[in-house]
C-alpha cells in the first residue's frame, strides 16, 4: 500500500448544512453529506421545509450529486434529484475552526457564511431569507467522540448584518466556541436560555 492511498478502515464523514428563514418563519433546511469508512462510500442528500403550524415536508436521496460550491462569499448548490437550486450570499466573514485533532482524528468546522442572505428554489417554489451555511469534517467516528451533551444554535439579525454560532460540548472534554461576526469569543458562556459575551446578551426564546 502506498502512503497516498486510502487505509480501508479510515472514517471520513463530510457534512454540509444550509438553511434558510423567511419572514413569517417558514425555514428550509438541506443537507449534504458523504461517508468513507470500511470500503464503503455513500453520498446523502436532504432537503427539509417547515412552515409553521404544518407538519414538515422533507424529501431525500443517495443518488450522487456534487457538494455545495464557495466561490468567494457565495456558496452554491443543486440537485436535480431534489429539484433544488439554492444560493448564500455571506454578509459577516467565514471563520474556520479545528474542534477536536487527537489520536482518533480530526474535526475542522467551516462556517462558510455565518449570516447570509439565501435563496432556496425547489422546482419553482423559491424561499428567501436569512440564511446559514457551514461544512464540517469528521475523520473520528462519532461514537469516540467526548461528548456527553452537544448544544449548537446560530441567530442573525433580520438584515443579515450581524450574526452569532454557537457550539457547547459537555462530558470528558468540555469544550465551547462562539462566534459573532467571523469573530471567536473564548470567554461567552451557552446557556439554556441564552448566550453571554462580553458585549450582551443573546436571550432564546421558545424553541421550535
Amino acid at each position: 500500500m502506498t502512503a497516498l492511498a486510502r487505509a480501508p478502515d479510515r472514517f471520513e464523514l463530510v457534512k454540509w448544512y444550509l438553511d434558510a428563514v423567511e419572514a413569517d418563519g417558514t425555514a428550509t433546511i438541506a443537507y449534504w453529506a458523504s461517508l468513507a469508512w470500511l470500503g464503503v462510500n455513500v453520498t446523502w442528500h436532504d432537503v427539509s421545509r417547515y412552515v409553521p403550524g404544518q407538519p414538515p415536508i422533507e424529501t431525500s436521496s443517495m443518488r450522487r450529486v456534487p457538494p455545495p460550491a464557495v466561490v468567494d462569499r457565495h456558496v452554491d448548490w443543486q440537485s436535480d434529484r431534489l429539484g433544488l437550486h439554492c444560493v448564500h450570499e455571506a454578509t459577516t466573514p467565514a471563520i474556520t475552526v479545528t474542534l477536536l485533532d487527537d489520536a482518533h482524528g480530526r474535526i475542522t468546522w467551516e462556517c462558510v457564511a455565518p449570516s447570509a442572505r439565501a435563496r432556496f428554489d425547489r422546482a419553482g417554489e423559491v424561499a428567501e431569507g436569512t440564511g446559514y451555511a457551514e461544512r464540517i469534517t469528521m475523520t473520528v467516528p462519532p461514537w469516540r467522540l467526548p461528548i456527553d451533551e452537544l448544544r449548537w444554535g446560530r441567530w442573525m439579525s433580520d438584515d443579515a448584518s450581524t450574526s452569532l454560532v454557537w457550539i457547547d460540548w459537555r462530558g470528558a472534554l468540555p469544550r465551547r466556541w462562539v462566534v459573532c461576526n467571523g469573530v471567536l469569543h473564548e470567554a461567552a458562556a451557552v446557556r439554556d436560555d441564552g448566550i453571554d459575551l462580553d458585549a450582551g446578551r443573546l436571550a432564546l426564546g421558545a424553541p421550535r
